[in-house]
Formats: C-alpha cells, sequence, structure tokens
C-alpha cells in the first residue's frame, strides 16, 4: 500500500474522560480539516498504553495517527505554529508523520 498524505489548515482537539471508557479507549483527539472536510485524525492514548502501530485509514478514507498523550503538547506545539500541516501514514514503512510548514532558519 503507498503512503497516504493529507494536507490541513485547521484543526479542533478533543479531550475524552469517563470512566465509561474502555481500558486503552484515546485520551484526546485532533481533528484536521481541509475545507469543510475533516482529512485526518491524530488520537492519543493513555499512559500505558503501548502505542504499536502508526494509525490506520479512517472509515472515510482520513488519515489516522496514533500518539501517546505525552506526545499531545509538541503536536499541538508544531500545529499552533504553523499556518498548514501535512501528515504522511506510510503502513509499508511502518511509520505516519507530522510535518508543519517549513521555516527560514534562526526564526524561532
Amino acid at each position: 500500500m503507498a503512503a497516504t498524505t493529507a494536507s490541513f489548515d485547521r484543526f479542533g482537539v478533543s479531550y475524552l474522560t469517563g470512566n465509561s471508557r474502555a481500558p486503552g479507549a484515546i485520551a484526546a483527539v485532533v481533528q484536521c480539516f481541509s475545507g469543510d472536510g475533516e482529512v485526518a485524525q491524530l488520537q492519543f492514548f493513555p499512559r500505558g498504553v503501548p502505542v504499536t502501530l502508526p494509525g490506520g485509514l479512517g472509515s472515510s478514507g482520513n488519515v489516522v495517527l496514533y500518539f501517546g498523550i505525552d506526545d499531545l503538547p509538541g503536536v499541538l506545539d508544531v500545529l499552533r505554529r504553523t499556518p498548514a500541516a501535512t501528515v504522511v501514514l506510510d503502513p509499508d514503512e511502518g511509520h505516519g508523520a507530522l510535518y508543519g510548514a517549513t521555516e527560514q532558519a534562526g526564526d524561532g
């Protein structure tokens, strides 16, 4: 299967909680939008839940990437600092990636 790519320019964050959640259920979701549609989800699992797969494709064909909850602050930092971002899921290589916009060196 070839790599699947999705670019987006807006996102929303949801934190999930409650005793009714199944063990290992996702703790937070970042929904990524382009135009009027969701093109990707970044799903964050609680501490202690092993994240062994890079992600998959959602039911509507959108890219879904998996992260540990400790990665959430860094991911949000990337998303807040860039006007557009891209996610890539490459199951053949066994990884997914989040790319922010390219910046000039020294702009930090």
